[in-house]
C-alpha cells in the first residue's frame, strides 16, 4: 500500500465512523491543553462538563428528533422563552419550583402543538418550528421588554453558580439522560427508524 493509499484509507475512516469525532476531540482537548497548563485539571474538567450539561441534552433530544427523520429549529429560542418566564416569575417573588415548572409547562406545550400540527396536518417539521422559533423569540422580546430581568432568588443564584441541585450535580443529570436516551434510540422504535434511514442513505449513494 502506497502512502497515498494509506492517507485515503485513514480519512475514510475518520469520515465514515465514530473514530473521527473522537479524533476530532483528542485533537482539540490536545491543543487547549498545550495552550494552557490548567486545562486538564480535573476541577477545570468538571467546570467543563458541569457547563455543557445543559447543551449536550438539548443536543440528544434534538438527535431523536432527527432519528425520526424531522428537524426542530426551535429549540435555542424556546430555552430563551423559558428563561424570561422563570425571570419574570422569580422577580416577582414566585417560589422557585413553581416558576420553574410553569417555564417546563410552557415548554411543554408549545412543543406538543407544534408536534401535533406536523403529524396531524402533514406539515413539514421545518416550517413548523420555523414559525415556533419566530413566536417563541418574540414572546421572550415581548415579555422582557427588552430589558435585564434581574434574579434575587438565592437558591436559583445557587444552582446557577455551582451547576448542582443539591447533591445532585448537573454532569449526574447528564448521565443518566444520556444512558436514557441512549436505551430508547436503540431498544424501541427508534433503533428501527433509524435503520431504515441508515438504510435509505446507504442506498441513495
Amino acid at each position: 500500500m502506497t502512502g497515498r493509499d494509506t492517507a485515503v484509507a485513514v480519512w475514510r475512516l475518520l469520515g465514515r465512523s465514530r473514530f473521527g469525532i473522537f479524533a476530532a476531540f483528542v485533537a482539540t482537548a490536545a491543543v487547549f491543553a498545550v495552550l494552557s497548563p490548567v486545562f486538564l485539571t480535573a476541577g477545570n474538567l468538571v467546570n467543563i462538563a458541569n457547563q455543557t450539561a445543559t447543551i449536550s441534552i438539548l443536543g440528544f433530544a434534538m438527535t431523536l428528533v432527527m432519528l425520526s427523520g424531522g428537524i426542530d429549529l426551535s429549540v435555542g429560542s424556546m430555552v430563551s422563552l423559558s428563561s424570561v418566564v422563570v425571570a419574570l416569575l422569580l422577580a416577582a417573588q414566585v417560589p422557585l419550583v413553581p416558576a420553574v415548572g410553569a417555564a417546563l409547562l410552557l415548554g411543554a406545550i408549545l412543543g406538543a402543538s407544534s408536534g401535533f400540527i406536523i403529524t396531524h396536518w402533514r406539515i413539514q417539521s421545518f416550517l413548523v418550528t420555523l414559525g415556533l422559533l419566530s413566536v417563541a423569540r418574540g414572546l421572550s422580546l415581548v415579555l422582557s421588554d427588552g430589558r435585564t430581568i434581574y434574579i434575587e432568588d438565592e437558591r436559583f443564584l445557587d444552582i446557577t453558580a455551582l451547576g448542582s441541585f443539591g447533591p445532585i450535580s448537573a454532569l449526574m443529570i447528564w448521565t443518566v439522560v444520556t444512558l436514557a436516551l441512549n436505551l430508547s434510540a436503540e431498544r424501541t422504535t427508534l433503533s428501527r427508524v433509524k435503520c431504515v434511514l441508515s438504510c435509505s442513505a446507504l442506498d441513495g449513494a
